[in-house]
């Protein structure tokens, strides 16, 4: 069942997908665009393989871990494993922006998070139409484990992208707020007081996405969403995220997510 009650619009991150799910060896398989996001593996029995750009981990039971999709190139489980997982990303362009520095996979033993065990078993629940309280409380583990990752890496710089981003908030409330309606430049620029090239300039230099690309990567984890949470058309998702017809927003997420629609509901898995 989609998580689709209006009052849970509005949190730090959104949740894709989650459940609990026996691997075995027909899990196996090279990163695709179902892993451009973040995940949550809580494995209680057996063990699985990742390889990152700069990392291997066996995950175990006994561990809670997170891992960066992005960098995420193989998974495989000679065996079984089974494990509670959740895929989310971060809603606030900000959060999204620290978490990018983040490329290594963390894990904390069980025991050391036995307040948040239960979250993590009423996953699967709430992808069946789970209460607001589990939503949240899911949520909280996130961001609990969220700022852990983030205290252990020195930002330094980041204090001095605060300023810029102080100065450009209200143009990343406008895009939230029109998402759908795909504004323009200048529009968008015009928010800030910015001339369009200058604004464009200044933007992509300090969060390295341009505006046009921070928008359709909304749009597309919206898509991603509704794919994996609903049972939408495909014509009534691309409506729903602003894209002029299903061959457009098809095209458009095959190109940036390396799946089809279509295959991403018939292989949606841990």
């Amino acid at each position: 069942m989609p998580i689709t009650d209006p009052m849970l619009q509005d949190a730090p991150f959104a949740l894709l997908a989650g459940g609990f799910h026996h691997c075995d060896p027909a899990w196996n398989k090279p990163a695709d665009g179902i892993d451009q996001c973040y995940k949550l593996y809580m494995p209680v029995r057996g063990e699985a393989r990742l390889k990152l750009d700069t990392q291997e981990v066996t995950l175990r039971d006994g561990h809670v871990y997170i891992i960066p999709g992005y960098h995420l190139r193989r998974q495989e489980c000679d065996k079984y494993m089974d494990v509670y997982w959740v895929h989310f990303v971060p809603d606030s362009l900000y959060l999204a922006f620290l978490l990018s520095h983040v490329a290594n996979v963390h894990m904390w033993p069980s025991s050391s998070l036995e307040y948040w065990l239960d979250a993590c078993e009423g996953i699967p629940r709430l992808f069946e139409g789970g209460s607001r309280a589990l939503f949240y409380r899911v949520q909280a583990m996130l961001m609990d484990l969220v700022s852990r990752i983030l205290e252990t890496y020195r930002l330094e710089h980041v204090a001095a992208v605060d300023p810029a981003f102080e100065q450009l908030r209200p143009a990343i409330v406008f895009m939230d707020r029109h998402l759908v309606d795909n504004p323009s430049l200048a529009e968008i620029a015009k928010v800030v007081h910015l001339a369009p090239n200058y604004f464009h300039r200044k933007f992509s230099a300090t969060f390295h996405v341009t505006p046009f690309n921070y928008m359709l990567t909304r749009r597309l984890n919206l898509g991603r969403q509704l794919l994996l949470s609903t049972n939408l058309t495909l014509d009534s998702v691309a409506e729903r995220c602003g894209f002029s017809s299903a061959f457009h927003f098809s095209k458009l997420f095959k190109k940036h997510r390396g799946i089809s629609p279509s295959h991403l509901r018939r292989q949606a898995q841990p």
